[in-house]
């Protein structure tokens, strides 16, 4: 799973909460208010000792091929002219044990040449090796990136965590398309699905590594690979927050806050930079900023309809049904567009053994329009 905030929850509590709030609308003493620029984050100075060069940067190929990788679909293509069984065969010769035989290992980010010689892979690491391979065979490919029903963290803290998943869409005539993938997500989980360019895919490998780096303690190594996610692809905020996480860590709060500030500044939805400041203000000292951003991660939960579904399913565990219809029908009552809410509300009220009701809440779910959130 392609997921960098997931990568990192366990430095330094980055969770994802989606909610809505403009830097712009922010009261002006909650505002950024040091004088750290940006070229200052990405120099480095603070973390090398020195000013980063561009030569420094590392350079991965992340989507070339080799000799060999071009010899394989010779071998295992070669003879294949149907556009629609060379999707196929590709993909049953790079998961063939006889041939070669690609793991899943949702910690393992390669890129499309390291997925190959290593024969193990994450989502994303499967999507470079699989695209690069497709358009060595004149497949035409994109990077999509799913979004995934959210989970909410049932635990004390009541944690929203919003995952995500690359795979490959190959582009057909008319409505074929087709998506290969090496964790396929049940569609009842699946929300929508965004295309994605070469330069933002690729810079999720590198996003990857730096977090990689950076539970390895890495620190330096680090942070090339996260200013090379942001050279690749500047305005992603999730970089940024990302950033500001390794200087949190390098013990450079100041640096930290900019870096989460930048983050919202590209994203004013960037929930992760939100949380890291609550967290950074409360470790500080300045309770009045961490009150305030904490403020808005609670306020979520009472706006968020996918916590009430949640808690309904929690009460469901504990056959406490009543309170599950409770829950469920504020879920509802938040969002009346999610067929999903419908469904477990009808087998809620099956439990209860209010039959026609039940009925009436599963046509309900096959005639509202989509599951988004």
């Amino acid at each position: 799973m392609h997921n960098l905030t997931k990568l990192l929850k366990n430095i330094a509590a980055i969770f994802t909460f989606l909610l809505l709030v403009s830097c712009k609308q922010m009261p002006v003493q909650h505002a950024y208010s040091s004088d750290i620029t940006e070229f200052q984050l990405l120099e480095g100075k603070a973390i090398l000792g020195y000013s980063l060069m561009q030569s420094e940067l590392p350079e991965d190929d992340v989507l070339s091929i080799s000799p060999e990788m071009a010899l394989f679909v010779r071998e295992n293509l070669g003879n294949t002219s149907n556009y629609f069984a060379k999707v196929n065969e590709l993909s049953r010769s790079i998961f063939d044990k006889n041939k070669l035989g690609l793991v899943y290992d949702p910690l393992a980010t390669y890129s499309a040449r390291g997925a190959f010689e290593n024969s193990v892979g994450n989502c994303l690491s499967f999507s470079f090796l699989y695209y690069s391979l497709a358009k060595e065979i004149g497949l035409r490919v994109q990077f999509q990136e799913v979004h995934i029903l959210p989970q909410w963290d049932l635990s004390e803290e009541k944690l929203f965590v919003d995952s995500k998943h690359v795979n490959v869409r190959v582009n057909a005539a008319g409505d074929r398309d087709l998506v290969v993938d090496i964790d396929a997500v049940s569609p009842e989980r699946q929300i929508d699905y965004t295309i994605l360019d070469e330069n933002y895919a690729v810079s999720l490998y590198y996003g990857n590594k730096g977090a990689e780096f950076l539970m390895a303690d890495n620190i330096q190594e680090a942070f090339r690979y996260f200013v090379k996610a942001i050279r690749l692809d500047y305005d992603n905020s999730a970089h940024w927050t990302n950033l500001g996480v390794l200087y949190r860590r390098a013990g450079y709060d100041e640096f930290a806050e900019k870096a989460y500030y930048v983050a919202l500044d590209f994203n004013k939805d960037d929930n992760a930079a939100l949380s890291n400041l609550a967290h950074l203000y409360r470790q500080t000292g300045d309770d009045e900023r961490a009150d305030y951003f904490s403020d808005l991660v609670k306020k979520y939960h009472e706006d968020n309809p996918y916590h009430y579904y949640y808690e309904a399913k929690d009460a469901i565990k504990d056959a406490n049904y009543k309170n599950a219809l409770h829950n469920i029908n504020k879920a509802i009552d938040k969002n009346k567009n999610i067929s999903l809410f419908y469904k477990l509300k009808s087998d809620i009220l099956t439990e209860l053994g209010q039959i026609s009701e039940a009925g009436r809440a599963l046509r309900k779910a096959q005639t509202v329009s989509t599951d988004t959130f």
